[in-house]
């Protein structure tokens, strides 16, 4: 139907069209708030994405959500845009970061885990309602997120498992335009050195470090979320404003939920909004508090449904009356998560599981596994601060932190901890680790914080952003012909199908690629391996699975 030329321009294109029609939906929820005025209008395509998420998620506890329903929710955000249309502010900002996602998304390759539970997981999501024990279907789905539901709004009709891709260009796009366009106004600057300097680090790491939509998955997202928290909880300290610290409280809220449902390793964010309390105690109003748990409680009933669990593979938090509750299922699933996120899979020594993740023997070689990513991290992070030091204004004005921003220590040393202690994946306690660097720069730089000129921030950010462009033009030249140039290229499985129990099932049939083992696109319900230890039945329209084996051990 089109032809290369006419694929690579539609790259851009319907990169705007989501951009818009996220704007639009942002614009509908917010249109009846009396102070939408406070809310800078580049946040509001953010502002959608937890909203849209708990609205399809909903509608999934009790049907299955198709893709023409995705096309209409896409439209009416688009009709909202166009009918609250303003001349779009800084028409280079936008065209520039446009031009460079635009290039980041040609060709490139999908996450690692994309084939094996994301795209299953859609598949799942566009093709039934809620399935009850799924987990036992494929262990990894049980690990809900947030992400993946939202991911499946855009299976659209035509494009289906390609246009599936756009979200984290979408997600990045929006952060990127916010904290540009704050970074260039030469009053935030001045008056909101913290945010500003937070902004110019954060910034800079997403553009560099993440430069290659391969390495989102589910994680990246819920980083970007979680340095919004942080971030408008600088603004929020920097500004005393009542109406603006009310406003930027029920942000700060709503976005450290959703990061939560994103990835549960942000549990402790929820501390923040409390934080805001105890600074501004009149803040917190009966909407924000129903509209938080009206954002939260559709993830926990599909969780529960999924795993019989609210938090997988939490045992206390299960319900024992489920049929597809497993004690030793969800047991195995915690004991594995913990020893292989503590790298025994690469422990060369004589200690079986148990032993190895006891009593601290796991840190040698966890260690060692993990310090280059540690460090390329944590250096990335730094590189702003060469930028400062040489084109920063060179006075010694003094900036006084506000004591109370140091209390978002508290959440960030919880968080690390946790990460520390049970799941020590680089990936999920990245944003710790950072945050835990910024606070030592501004302690050691406090005398100099209010040297922020826009030569700083300019030549930094223009040099984040050379390298991304000029990485993925490198990466472009260097890669091979496929068929679905220039959307990533899906694994075209071989699969078998059985019926069981009145229910046809897929079984990939292993090929010469690594990838031909798991279940991509493959039409549900679909799993590596056999069937036969589940037991599956239809109750009230919804398909169940339960293991066989763990029940009888229950």
């Amino acid at each position: 139907m089109f032809n290369l030329m006419e694929k690579i321009l539609l790259i851009p294109i319907l990169i705007s069209i989501f951009y818009f029609s996220f704007s639009g939906l942002g614009n509908l929820f917010l249109r009846y708030s009396s102070k939408k005025s406070l809310i800078n209008v580049d946040l509001y395509p953010l502002i959608a994405m937890p909203i849209i998420f708990s609205l399809i998620t909903y509608f999934h506890l009790l049907y299955k959500l198709n893709p023409l329903l995705n096309l209409l929710i896409i439209l009416i955000g688009l009709i909202g845009y166009i009918f609250n249309f303003k001349k779009i502010e800084n028409i280079k900002i936008f065209s520039i970061l446009l031009f460079i996602l635009t290039i980041q998304f040609l060709g490139h390759k999908v996450n690692e885990d994309f084939g094996y539970y994301h795209l299953p997981y859609i598949i799942n999501f566009i093709s039934d309602k809620m399935i009850l024990g799924l987990a036992h279907l494929s262990m990894v789905q049980g690990y809900n997120s947030a992400w993946l539901n939202l991911n499946s709004l855009f299976f659209l009709p035509y494009f289906f498992d390609k246009s599936v891709h756009f979200l984290n260009s979408i997600v990045i796009f929006s952060a990127s335009i916010f904290y540009l366009k704050f970074l260039l106004n030469k009053k935030n600057y001045l008056d909101y050195p913290l945010s500003t300097f937070y902004a110019v680090f954060i910034l800079f790491f997403f553009i560099v470090k993440n430069s290659r939509l391969n390495s989102f998955g589910v994680d990246v997202p819920g980083h970007i979320f979680a340095t919004l928290v942080l971030f408008l909880f600088f603004n929020f300290c920097e500004n005393g404003n009542y109406y603006f610290r009310k406003m930027y409280f029920n942000l700060i809220l709503i976005f450290s939920i959703f990061s939560i449902l994103i990835k549960l390793s942000y549990v402790p964010l929820i501390l923040i909004p409390l934080i805001c309390l105890i600074i501004e105690k009149k803040i917190l109003d009966k909407k924000i508090i129903l509209l938080s748990f009206l954002l939260g409680i559709p993830w926990v009933i599909q969780q529960i449904g999924y795993t019989s669990c609210i938090i997988f593979p939490v045992e206390i938090t299960c319900f024992k009356s489920l049929p597809w509750y497993s004690k030793n299922f969800i047991n195995d699933a915690a004991f594995s998560l913990e020893y292989i996120n503590k790298s025994y899979w690469v422990y060369e020594g004589t200690l079986n599981e148990e032993e190895y993740i006891k009593d601290f023997n796991w840190v040698g070689t966890w260690f060692l596994r993990n310090f280059i990513e540690i460090s390329e991290n944590l250096l990335t992070f730094l590189i702003p601060l060469i930028f400062f030091y040489f084109l920063s204004n060179k006075q010694n004005k003094y900036y006084k932190l506000n004591k109370t921003t140091w209390y978002v220590l508290i959440p960030i040393s919880i968080g690390f901890l946790i990460w520390f202690l049970k799941a020590p994946v680089v990936r999920y306690g990245i944003f710790y680790l950072n945050s835990f660097l910024f606070f030592i720069i501004i302690f050691i730089l406090k005398k100099n914080l209010l040297n922020l000129n826009k030569k700083f921030i300019v030549i930094t950010l223009i040099f984040g952003l050379t390298f991304n462009l000029v990485k993925n033009i490198n990466r472009i030249i260097n890669l091979n012909n496929y068929v679905e140039f220039p959307f990533p290229k899906i694994e075209k499985i071989v699969y078998e199908t059985k019926t069981q129990d009145n229910i046809k099932f897929n079984t990939p049939i292993v090929q010469e690629s690594n990838q031909s083992s798991v279940c991509w696109n493959v039409p549900i319900y679909c799993r590596p391996g056999k069937f036969d230890n589940l037991i599956i039945y239809k109750k009230k329209g919804y398909i169940i699975f339960v293991d066989r084996i763990n029940l009888n051990n229950n």
